[in-house]
């Protein structure tokens, strides 16, 4: 099973500290997308992507820690579960492109009518799954997020 939650919220910098009202706010849409689902259990990857209208200097680093905070006893009961993390800002003002091919058809809708929707200035996607490969990679991360 694999969990995604899209958010019109801009994620808070690590730097700061911890968040609580944006922990509290991603914990409570998390518990209504689980829906009282079994959490995931074993080896988690999350997948964080912050899109945004407006510059930012914020670190792509700095992102997870209160995202997965806010996971955390809802979505998987503690985030040293997560041992694959990528993050990724995306400049909605600059170019992307985003393949679909590995999510469903209503994720797909959701993510592309947030993102469409240009008051919105910010978009996160959040999605965890179980780890498939134990495979390490190295060199530049391709089109599949390796």
């Amino acid at each position: 099973m694999t969990f995604t939650l899209i958010l019109a919220r801009r994620p808070p910098s690590s730097n700061k500290g911890r968040n609580a009202k944006f922990q509290e706010a991603v914990s409570a849409d998390a518990a209504a997308r689980m829906a009282g689902g079994a959490r995931l259990d074993g080896a988690l990857y999350a997948r964080i992507n912050w899109f945004h209208r407006v510059p930012t200097t914020q670190d792509a680093d700095n992102i997870a820690k209160n995202v997965l905070d806010g996971l955390k006893a809802v979505v998987f009961d503690d985030d040293h579960r997560i041992v694959k993390l990528t993050t990724h800002k995306v400049d909605l003002q600059g170019d992307y492109e985003i393949s679909a091919k590995d999510l469903s058809m209503a994720v797909y809708e959701e993510l592309s009518g947030l993102l469409n929707d240009k008051t919105h200035e910010h978009v996160l996607y959040i999605e965890v799954g179980p780890v498939i490969s134990p495979k390490v990679w190295f060199g530049p991360v391709d089109e599949r997020g390796k």
